[in-house]
C-alpha cells in the first residue's frame, strides 16, 4: 500500500456536496485532495432546484456558468395534495432578491462544480474509490482510496470530510444512521418526451401531487420530463405482484393532476427505483471528521431540498475546516457550531415536510406549520412563511446574516413582511452573497445566535457568538464574562413562575455525581429523587413564601422520581419527556405554580446590549467603592450563576460579589441596602413592562430615581461593551 504526503484534508464524493467544500477550501490556499469513485458527467436524479441555491453559486464564483449553461428557470411549484383537489401554488416571482431557481441535468450541473473545484485549487481526482477511513487514538487521519489501476493507497489528512452522499461511509460504518419515523419511502422514476406543460406561468413549475399510493412529482427538463412515485412499504406487496414497471404505469394513469400532462407522451428510460428514506446521522462529527450533505442526512424531496441541505452543509463545513486549521484549538468548538446549525435546519425543513403527510391535505395547516417554523410573530402571513421555507433561504449560509431569520424575511419579502428594521432610520439589510473579489469575502458577519461555549474542566461558560471574515469563524464573546456553568454532568432546568408569569425559582435537574451532593457555592442543598437530585433556586431579593417553596420542591421530587424508572439505563431524555408530561396534569403543582421548559425561554435578546448602573462610594476608603448593576436581557437558565433578580424581561447582576474585607457585598454596610432597594424598586417598574425595550427604560429611570444613603449614582445607561470585567 502506497502513502503520500499530508493533505490540509480529504475530500469523499464529488457530487455538489464536495465540489462545494473542496472549492471553498481550495479557494483559501488549503491542500485538498477531492476523491470521487465514477467518472463525470455521470446521471443523478434530483433535477428541481430551490432559489436559495443562487446564494451559493454565488459564493462558488460558478452562478455565470451555471447561467450559460441553459438550464430552465424554476419559478414556482404547484400542488394538488388533499381532498381538495384544487391547485395552489407558490410563485418565486414573489420573492425580491430571488426570484427563481433551475431545473437542471444533475449530470451538467454537477460536473460545472467539480470543474470548478479543480479550477480553485482542489486536487479532483475521479475514479478513486475510498475504500475506508483511517482513525488513530480516536482522530480521522486519512482514508484509504482504490484508484482505477486497482491499486489501494493510502491518503493522510488533518481533516476528513465526508460527503460519499447516501452511501454514507462513515454513517454506515459506525451505524450512526437513523431513519426518521413515518417517512421510510421509496421512490420510482423515469423520463419521458413529449409531455405536456402545465398552462401559464405554471410552465415553469414542479408538479406536485398527492395519490393514495403517495405522491409524484412531475419536473420539466427541457425535452424530456422527470416523473417520480414516492411510496411506502404499504404498497410493497402490490408492486411485486403487478411488477415495478406495471405499478409505476398504473399509478400515474389513475393520476388526475397528471396523466393528461403524460398521456400523448413516451417514457424513454427505464424506470429506476431507490429507497427514498428520510434519516440523519447521530452526529455529524468528531475529531478530525466531518459529515455533509446526504452523509449526514436527508429528508423526503417533497419540497426539493436535496441540493439546498448539501450547499449549506458544505459551506459551514468548509468554514470548519479552514478554521480549525487557524485555530487547532477551537476545533471542539467550531465542530459544536456545524453540528448545532446543521442540525437546526433540518429539525426545522423535516417539521415542513412532515406537516405535509399528516395535515390530510389541509394546506392551512402546512402554512401554519411555516410561521411556527420562523418565529417571526405576527407580521408575516403563514402563506408568505411557507413561500420563504420553501425557497431554501432559511438559515441560508450565504446570505448576510443566517441566524437572524426577521432580517432575511424583510429582504426577501420588503414591506409585505411587515416586520420593522432593527434600529430607526436602519435600512433593511438585504441578502449580500460573496462575489469572487476577495476584499468583499473577507467583510464580516455574525452567522450564530449566542451559544454557550463551555471551557475547562470546572465547566465554566460563557455566551459567544461566531463571526465570519470570508470563510475563517471567530468567537465574539458577550458581556458579562465569567458566567458560572454549575452542573458537571447531565442536567435540565425549569424556570417556575407565578400566576402572572413573573420569574419565581430556577429548578436544577441533575445527575447525583456522589452521596453527598452538596450546596454548591451559590444554592442550596439538592434533594434526592432516585438517581437524580432536584436543586430549588429562589431569587435572592424576589419575596417569596418559605412554605410554598418547600411544598414545590417536594412536589419537584415526586415527579422527577416518577419519570425515572430505576430498572431502565438513566437517559435524562427520557425523564426530562416524563416531568414535562407530568406538569401538565392539572394541579400538578402548587395553586398559581407552573413550571416552563428552558427551551421556551432562549429568545434571541441575550445579543442585546445590556445596561449598566454605577454607584460610587464618596470616599476611596470604603469597603466598596463602585457598585454595579448590569441589567441585561432574559438570559437562558441553564446558566446558574443566579442573578440577583430575574424579571419576566431583564436579569440583574451585581458586581462586585465581594467587599473588599471579603464579606459578601450584601452583608458589607450600605451596600445591602443599595441592593434591596435598587431590586425592589427594579422589580416594581418592570413588573408592569410590556417589552423589552420598555423594561429597558423602565429600570434606568428607576435607578436613576434612587437617593441611596453612602452611593451617588456615576452613571447609567446601555454601555454595551464597556461592562466591568472584574471586581475592584
Amino acid at each position: 500500500m502506497q502513502t503520500a504526503a499530508l493533505w490540509d484534508a480529504i475530500v469523499i464524493g464529488g457530487g455538489p456536496t464536495g465540489s462545494s467544500v473542496a472549492t471553498y477550501l481550495g479557494r483559501e490556499g488549503r491542500r485538498v485532495l477531492l476523491l470521487e469513485r465514477e467518472k463525470f458527467p455521470r446521471p443523478h436524479v434530483g433535477e428541481s432546484l430551490l432559489p436559495g441555491v443562487l446564494p451559493y453559486l454565488d459564493a462558488l464564483g460558478v452562478r455565470e456558468a451555471v447561467e450559460s449553461a441553459g438550464f430552465e428557470r424554476k419559478e414556482g411549484q404547484t400542488f394538488v395534495w388533499g381532498a381538495d383537489r384544487s391547485a395552489w401554488e407558490i410563485d418565486f416571482r414573489e420573492l425580491d432578491v430571488h426570484p427563481y431557481s433551475y431545473f437542471v441535468d444533475r449530470a451538467r450541473f454537477d460536473h460545472i462544480l467539480l470543474d470548478n473545484a479543480a479550477q480553485k485549487g482542489a486536487v479532483v481526482r475521479e475514479q478513486h474509490a475510498v475504500t475506508r477511513v483511517l482513525f488513530e487514538k480516536g482522530r480521522a487521519t486519512g482514508v484509504s482510496v482504490r484508484g482505477p489501476d486497482g491499486v489501494e493507497r493510502t491518503e493522510m489528512a488533518r481533516f476528513v470530510i465526508d460527503a460519499s452522499g447516501q452511501s454514507a461511509l462513515v454513517a454506515r460504518g459506525a451505524d450512526l444512521r437513523r431513519v426518521v419515523r413515518g417517512l421510510k419511502n421509496v421512490a420510482l422514476w423515469a423520463y419521458w418526451e413529449g409531455a405536456e406543460r402545465l398552462p401559464g406561468h405554471k410552465r415553469t413549475h414542479i408538479l406536485t401531487t398527492n395519490v393514495p399510493e403517495g405522491w409524484i412529482w412531475v419536473i420539466p427538463l427541457g425535452e424530456q420530463t422527470s416523473v417520480g412515485v414516492v411510496t411506502s412499504s404499504v404498497t410493497k406487496s402490490e408492486r411485486e405482484g403487478l411488477g415495478t414497471v406495471e405499478w409505476y404505469q398504473r399509478t400515474l394513469e389513475r393520476a388526475e393532476a397528471v396523466w393528461p400532462l403524460l398521456e400523448g407522451a413516451r417514457r424513454v428510460t427505464e424506470v429506476t427505483g431507490a429507497r427514498d428514506w428520510s434519516y440523519r446521522s447521530r452526529r455529524f462529527s468528531g475529531p478530525g471528521i466531518l459529515l455533509a450533505g446526504d452523509a449526514a442526512c436527508f429528508i423526503d424531496p417533497i419540497l426539493s431540498t436535496g441540493v439546498h441541505l448539501s450547499l449549506t452543509s458544505a459551506y459551514w463545513a468548509a468554514a470548519c475546516v479552514h478554521s480549525a486549521l487557524e485555530q487547532p484549538r477551537h476545533e471542539a468548538f467550531f465542530r459544536r457550531f456545524f453540528d448545532e446549525t446543521y442540525a437546526a435546519l433540518y429539525r426545522e425543513l423535516l417539521t415542513q415536510v412532515k406537516a405535509f403527510y399528516k395535515a390530510a391535505g389541509r394546506r392551512d395547516s402546512i402554512f401554519w406549520t411555516s410561521k411556527q417554523v420562523l418565529r417571526v410573530g405576527e407580521s408575516v402571513t403563514p402563506e408568505l412563511a411557507f413561500l420563504f421555507i420553501s425557497a431554501g433561504l432559511l438559515r441560508n449560509a450565504a446570505v448576510a446574516a443566517p441566524h437572524d431569520v426577521a432580517a432575511q424575511v424583510r429582504a426577501e419579502l420588503g414591506d409585505r413582511a411587515k416586520i420593522p428594521a432593527a434600529g430607526e432610520g436602519t435600512a433593511p439589510p438585504a441578502a449580500q452573497p460573496w462575489p469572487e473579489t476577495a476584499p468583499q469575502r473577507s467583510r464580516s458577519r455574525l452567522v450564530s445566535p449566542p451559544l454557550v461555549w463551555r471551557v475547562g474542566a470546572e465547566g465554566a461558560a460563557q455566551l459567544v457568538s461566531v463571526q465570519a471574515k470570508g470563510l475563517k469563524l471567530e468567537i465574539v464573546r458577550h458581556e458579562p464574562r465569567g458566567i458560572t456553568d454549575r452542573p458537571r454532568g447531565g442536567y435540565f432546568v425549569l424556570d417556575l413562575v407565578d400566576g402572572a408569569r413573573q420569574p419565581l425559582a430556577l429548578a436544577l435537574v441533575e445527575e447525583r455525581r456522589s452521596a453527598g451532593d452538596a450546596a454548591g457555592a451559590h444554592g442550596p442543598a439538592p434533594l434526592r429523587a432516585g438517581r437524580l437530585v432536584v436543586t430549588v433556586y429562589p431569587y435572592p431579593v424576589r419575596p417569596h413564601d418559605p412554605a410554598l417553596l418547600s411544598a414545590l420542591e417536594g412536589r419537584l421530587v415526586q415527579i422527577v422520581s416518577g419519570a425515572d424508572d430505576p430498572r431502565s439505563p438513566l437517559v435524562l431524555k427520557r425523564v426530562r419527556a416524563g416531568v414535562r408530561k407530568a406538569l401538565r396534569a392539572p394541579e400538578a403543582l402548587p395553586a398559581g405554580i407552573s413550571a416552563s421548559s428552558s427551551r421556551e425561554h432562549r429568545g434571541g435578546g441575550v445579543a442585546e446590549p445590556a445596561m449598566t448602573a454605577v454607584f460610587r462610594a464618596p470616599t476611596d476608603d470604603a469597603p466598596v467603592q463602585r457598585i454595579y448593576f448590569i441589567l441585561e436581557a432574559r438570559l437562558p437558565p441553564e446558566l446558574l450563576d443566579i442573578p440577583v433578580l430575574r424579571t419576566r424581561w431583564l436579569d440583574v447582576w451585581v458586581r462586585p460579589e465581594r467587599a473588599r474585607d471579603g464579606r459578601l457585598l450584601r452583608e458589607s454596610p450600605n451596600a445591602g441596602e443599595l441592593i434591596d432597594s435598587a431590586c425592589a424598586a427594579l422589580w416594581t417598574a418592570l413588573h408592569g413592562a410590556s417589552s423589552r425595550a420598555s423594561a429597558f427604560a423602565a429600570a434606568d429611570a428607576a435607578l436613576r430615581a434612587l437617593s441611596p444613603e453612602g452611593f451617588t449614582l456615576e452613571t447609567s445607561g446601555r454601555l454595551g461593551a464597556a461592562l466591568p470585567e472584574a471586581a475592584e
